[in-house]
């Protein structure tokens, strides 16, 4: 792969404040002070606490022919909003324009059939597998045949996917509204028992559906690594594995002979705390590999044999 397809680090971008401030409004008349300020609305990124009722203050003596009274109590402040404070944020990608992703046939000479995209302006990205290199069940990504064809024998958690880039670093928001969904040709075997046996999930994430960076690094092992900013807006009630937030999914049938798999956004259900995604904020695109029984000790490993091809856009 040349260089320029290397899977990239993504990019901390600039991060913005934006803090609000409620001004106490103050007036005194024969009839009474008027009331303090409510309280104000928080400005953290989660939002804030719903502020202190105001307290009025005793009416001025009064004057003849009238009577004084105190001023009323002042307003429940309202609840911060998202938004407020210091919000991370990740790279949002190209936007896409053509139909076509990739048909992994080189470009041009000497380049790789494995990326896709310019790295500048266009929509770009290279393709990837789980588990690779030296792990114990790795599997085998090749496109000298014009195709992605990935092979293996399967006995961990297993997929493959797309990484987003730009020359700069990785990207990970894609506004893929111009278009209706996604297409591909597939074909092979996936020899699992059970009802997995012969699919594959296509999976996307939604910046909806995302575990929030600022969550995670706040969540963290003490002495751990931040994790990169990212566009994901959902908070886990007490994990990011108890189920509050994911990703929607489409199983996909494999069969020996290739078949073109047309999935609309709204096709991909199942995602918590959104059903569906919002496809002008598409985070990731992936492909996950049944996994094995007894997976994590002594697994009941099974060949793979997967050829993806004809990656595209489907037009509105």
């Amino acid at each position: 792969m040349k260089s320029k397809s290397r899977l990239l680090k993504v990019s901390l971008i600039g991060l913005s404040a934006i803090t609000a401030a409620a001004i106490a409004a103050c007036s005194t008349s024969d009839a009474g002070d008027d009331s303090a300020a409510g309280g104000t609305g928080g400005t953290s990124a989660t939002g804030g606490s719903v502020g202190t009722a105001g307290t009025g203050t005793a009416g001025s003596t009064p004057i003849a022919g009238s009577t004084s009274t105190g001023g009323s109590a002042g307003a429940v402040g309202t609840a911060g909003t998202g938004g407020g404070g210091v919000v991370a944020m990740g790279t949002a990608c190209p936007k896409p324009t053509m139909e076509l992703i990739t048909d992994f046939t080189p470009t041009d000479a000497g380049a790789d059939a494995n990326s896709f995209g310019d790295f500048t302006t266009t929509f770009s990205g290279s393709t990837f597998v789980y588990p690779n290199g030296t792990a114990a069940f790795p599997l085998t990504s090749d496109t000298t045949g014009g195709n992605w064809h990935i092979t293996g024998s399967v006995g961990d958690y297993s997929g493959l996917g797309l990484a987003l880039s730009l020359s700069t670093g990785g990207c990970n928001l894609v506004d893929a509204s111009g278009f209706s969904g996604i297409s591909f040709s597939i074909k092979g075997s996936v020899p699992i028992a059970g009802a997995q046996a012969d699919s594959v999930q296509l999976t996307i994430g939604t910046a909806a559906d995302d575990v929030a960076s600022t969550w995670l690094n706040e969540h963290k092992t003490a002495g751990a690594t931040d994790v990169a900013a990212n566009f994901g807006t959902c908070m886990p009630v007490s994990n990011q594995y108890d189920g509050t937030c994911g990703a929607p999914t489409f199983k996909v049938p494999v069969t020996a002979t290739a078949t073109v798999i047309n999935v609309k956004w709204t096709d991909l259900t199942g995602g918590k705390p959104m059903a569906s995604i919002d496809p002008a904020k598409i985070t990731f695109i992936t492909w996950v590999i049944p996994t094995p029984p007894g997976v994590g000790m002594t697994p009941t490993t099974y060949d793979l044999d997967l050829t993806i091809d004809d990656l595209k856009f489907l037009p509105l």
